[in-house]
C-alpha cells in the first residue's frame, strides 16, 4: 500500500491527467465528478487534490465519513484553502470510491505486467461457522523506486466460499475474480 507521502503524487497525478484536451477519452457514462473536472481552474484541483488526501486518511485509518467535514474544517482553521464545494459526508464517499478505483486500477495495470504469480487463499471461521477467505496475490517485480526485483503481497479480495473444501475454495476465487 503507498505511504501517506505518496497521497499527492498518486491522487493529484491522476487528476491532472485530465486535461481537457483528454476530454475525448471520457464517455457520457463517466461520472459527474469525472466531467467536472475537465472544466476546473488550477486552484479548484489544488483543493479538490486536498480533499483527496483527507478522505484517503480517513479511508486508511477506518474512521466514518462523518468525520471527513470536522476534519475539512480542522484544515480551514490552519489556513488550507479548501474552497466550500464537495464538503459532505457524501462527497467523501465518492472521493474514496475514486480512490479505491484508482488503486484497483493501478493493480491491475501492475499485475498484468508480471510474469510469474501466485494466489494465497487464507481462510477463517468465525465463532458462528462462516467461512471468510482472504485472496492475496504474491508476485514479484520490480521496486518503483530502484531496479531491484521484489517479492510483493498485495490483498485482492474477501470470498465467501460455501463450503471449505476444494471446490468451494475454487467457486470462491472464481467469484472473486469476477467481482475485480
Amino acid at each position: 500500500m503507498p505511504a501517506v507521502v505518496n497521497i499527492k503524487r498518486l491522487w493529484c497525478a491522476s487528476i491532472k491527467k485530465l486535461e481537457p484536451e483528454a476530454a475525448h477519452q471520457f464517455q457520457t457514462s463517466d461520472s459527474p465528478l469525472a466531467r467536472r473536472v475537465l472544466k476546473i481552474d488550477q486552484t479548484t484541483r489544488e483543493r479538490l487534490c486536498k480533499k483527496f488526501d483527507v478522505c484517503y486518511v480517513l479511508a486508511k485509518e477506518g474512521l466514518s465519513f462523518k468525520k471527513y467535514s470536522k476534519n475539512l474544517e480542522l484544515e480551514s482553521r490552519h489556513e488550507v484553502d479548501i474552497g466550500v464545494a464537495y464538503r459532505s459526508d457524501v462527497s467523501a464517499r465518492t472521493f474514496v470510491y475514486y480512490i479505491a478505483y484508482s488503486q484497483r486500477q493501478n493493480f491491475l495495470q501492475s499485475f498484468s505486467e508480471k510474469h510469474f504469480f501466485s494466489v494465497l487463499l487464507d481462510g477463517k471461521t468465525d465463532s458462528g461457522n462462516l467461512e471468510d477467505e482472504l485472496v492475496v496475490i504474491l508476485y514479484c517485480g520490480k521496486h518503483e523506486a530502484s531496479t531491484e526485483i521484489k517479492s510483493f503481497a498485495r490483498y485482492f479480495s474477501i470470498g465467501n466460499p460455501q463450503r471449505a473444501d476444494s471446490e468451494g475454495l475454487t467457486k470462491c476465487l472464481g467469484g472473486c475474480l469476477k467481482r475485480i
